[in-house]
C-alpha cells in the first residue's frame, strides 16, 4: 500500500512504553489503515477505520506519541551503566521544566512544543487542535506523578561535591583581599601549565614508527620554511 515498512513491531502490555512506538506507527501510516479496513465486517475495523479519518482523533494520537516520545527519552536516560545517582535529579527536574514549559504554551493555545502533533496540524489545514484543555490537565497530572515517584529532588543528591566541586558564593571574598587575588592567579598560571603538559599527544609519533611505509621526507621538508620568521 505504499508504507515503507517491513519489520513489525511486537507489543506487550508488560512493556508499557512500547506503546509510544506503536503510536508512532500508526500515526505514520494513518493513510494506508482505512484503505485495509475497506473491507472490514466487524464493528471495531469500522470504528477504527472511521477514527483514522477524523482529523481530531488523528491529532490525539499525535498528541499522545509526542508525549510517550518524551517520557520513553527520560526512561532510557535514567537507565545503563553510564546512568549515576547524581544526575538523575537533574534529567528530572530537567523534565518537569519541560512539562512546565508546555503548559505554558499550551495556555496561550500554541502547541508547537509538540512536533508530531504540529506537523499533522500543518498537513491538514481544516485540521485545529481544539482540546488545549485536556492538554493542560493531562501535563499537570504529569508533573504530580512524576513528583510522586521522584520525592524530595533537591535532597536527592548527599554528594553534591560531584556535581559542583567548588561551589562559591558570589561576595566570598572581598575584592580588597590581594592575597586572595594572587593566589588564584598562580592557581590559574599552575593549571594552565599542567593543561599544556598533558596535551602532550604522542598518537602522530607513534603511527610513524609503527606504519610500515617510509614517509616522502623530500616532500615533508620541501613544505617547510628554512628559516622561520620570529
Amino acid at each position: 500500500m505504499g508504507a515503507d515498512f517491513s519489520v513489525l513491531l511486537v507489543y506487550t502490555e508488560v512493556r508499557w512504553l512500547s506503546r509510544g512506538k506503536v503510536l508512532n506507527r500508526v500515526l505514520q501510516v494513518r493513510e494506508e489503515i482505512p484503505i485495509l479496513l475497506e473491507q472490514g465486517v466487524t464493528l471495531k475495523e469500522s470504528l477504527l477505520r472511521g477514527n483514522m479519518q477524523d482529523d481530531y482523533f488523528v491529532t490525539k494520537v499525535a498528541y499522545l506519541t509526542d508525549f510517550f516520545f518524551e517520557v520513553n527519552s527520560l526512561n532510557i536516560s535514567l537507565q545503563g551503566n553510564l546512568s549515576m545517582s547524581h544526575t538523575v535529579p537533574d534529567k528530572v527536574t530537567a523534565f518537569k521544566c519541560i512539562t512546565e514549559l508546555c503548559q505554558k504554551r499550551v495556555q496561550d493555545s500554541d502547541t508547537t512544543s509538540f512536533c508530531q502533533m504540529t506537523t499533522i496540524l500543518d498537513s491538514m489545514p481544516e485540521a485545529e487542535c481544539s482540546f488545549h484543555e485536556e492538554i493542560l490537565a493531562h501535563l499537570l497530572a504529569m508533573n504530580d506523578a512524576v513528583e510522586g515517584y521522584f520525592p524530595g529532588l533537591d535532597d536527592y543528591c548527599t554528594d553534591v561535591w560531584i556535581c559542583r566541586p567548588f561551589p562559591v558564593k558570589d561576595g566570598a571574598i572581598s575584592d580588597t583581599d590581594v592575597s586572595a587575588k594572587l593566589e588564584f592567579l598562580q592557581m590559574a598560571v599552575t593549571a594552565l601549565k599542567t593543561k599544556a603538559c598533558n596535551r602532550l599527544v604522542i598518537v602522530t609519533d607513534t603511527r610513524c614508527c609503527l606504519s610500515s611505509t617510509t614517509p616522502r621526507f623530500n616532500v615533508l621538508m620541501a613544505a617547510k620554511q628554512y628559516q622561520p620568521s620570529h
